[in-house]
């Protein structure tokens, strides 16, 4: 029996992994009766579950609830339910099942690149608890038997690293199940006379949205066509108003529109509504919002770095978003050459045919899922 733990998924990218897991992992007549899922009360997975019948557990939210199975209801579960792998889509393993066999997904990417000034944001004391908190989140990982990664370049990077004993898989990240489902019969209708970017994302200051102030008022300044961001961050929230003001100060708060947290089964419109996606985090895994602007033919904008362009090669434009002019320049430019904007969907669109030809997502959970089985028998 398998324990699918998905009581670290809340929102965003994680919540669309996790529900296009669940949709598909049924499909395989080899492990689907073998499969508990647990996961917190009243979310979108438990509804899921719920609706289609899936075998599952829940636990209570909140920071209680989580301790609670961490060091106690893991282990009563894993004794009562047979358990013999504990596979954790995103997370490190729950401690009270520490000596059970179990494979995590790992996308915490600033632990594996540690040379990047990832908390730098904060003021020194959130600094400091961030990096205490890397700490034992690292410390906890390495109870996982295995570890998956979403790209080449971080399993290189990890089993040179911090997982160099660990048995290191690379999962390639593929577009959201839901969002392939959704998006089938939309058509984009809007203004022609502005151009909508959209920056899919929670409110997190390794976003840098608060750098596009600079961004926007200049594209604006240099463009008879109107250029807006879209986001979707919520709005009570401190990084959130941060971001409001820095629009505000640069004198670019027309150019955004922030439309707030957007359900899953939403996304695809709100994708096939905007022009253009964007991306310029400080450090990132894999982005949904990479294979989300290949997938809906979309202009994808990205920092320029060395970890983004190692995973999108030439289906992305390049800015750093620190250099405003400059960065306003290349965006100009690409809209007004159609043919830029033709090469970057085509070179997506080969992204993704790339990634099918490791095969489906889904299939390499279930080939790591089914070894690992394999391992356990042996060894137990």
């Amino acid at each position: 029996m398998i324990l699918v733990n998905m009581v670290s998924i809340r929102a965003g990218g994680g919540l669309q992994n996790g529900l296009s897991f669940l949709r598909q992992i049924y499909s395989h007549s080899t492990i689907k009766n073998k499969i508990q899922v647990v996961c917190v009360s009243g979310g979108e997975i438990e509804s899921f579950c719920r609706e289609n019948c899936l075998n599952y557990e829940v636990i209570p939210g909140g920071r209680l609830g989580r301790l609670c199975f961490d060091f106690l209801g893991a282990r009563k579960m894993v004794k009562d339910n047979n358990i013999d792998i504990v596979f954790n889509i995103f997370g490190p393993p729950p401690l009270s099942v520490f000596d059970s066999y179990s494979i995590s997904g790992f996308a915490y990417s600033n632990i594996i690149h540690k040379e990047v000034p990832f908390w730098d944001f904060y003021p020194l004391r959130i600094k400091i608890a961030k990096k205490v908190k890397d700490f034992f989140r690292l410390l906890f990982y390495k109870f996982s038997n295995e570890i998956i990664l979403e790209t080449d370049f971080l399993a290189e990077k990890a089993r040179s690293g911090v997982f160099k004993n660990k048995i290191v898989h690379v999962v390639k990240m593929e577009p959201s199940a839901a969002i392939l489902k959704e998006g089938e019969m939309i058509k984009k209708e809007k203004c022609a006379r502005r151009i909508d970017i959209l920056y899919l994302s929670g409110a997190h200051p390794n976003k840098r949205i608060h750098l596009l102030s600079k961004l926007f008022f200049d594209i604006n300044s240099m463009s008879e066509i109107e250029f807006g961001l879209v986001t979707t961050l919520p709005e009570q929230n401190e990084y959130t108003r941060y971001v409001n003001r820095c629009f505000m100060n640069d004198g670019a708060e027309r150019f955004i529109k922030n439309i707030g947290p957007v359900p899953s089964e939403n996304i695809a419109t709100l994708l096939a509504s905007c022009d253009a996606v964007i991306n310029v985090a400080l450090l990132e895994s894999f982005s949904n919002n990479w294979v989300e602007a290949w997938e809906f033919r979309k202009p994808l904008i990205v920092t320029d770095a060395d970890w983004a362009r190692h995973s999108c090669g030439e289906a992305a434009l390049y800015i750093d978003p620190m250099a405003s002019g400059d960065a306003a320049r290349k965006v100009c430019d690409m809209f007004r050459d159609h043919m830029k904007i033709e090469h970057l969907i085509k070179k997506g669109e080969e992204k993704l045919e790339e990634m099918k030809s490791s095969g489906r997502k889904i299939d390499r959970y279930v080939s790591i899922i089914e070894a690992a089985m394999n391992r356990v028998e042996v060894r137990g």
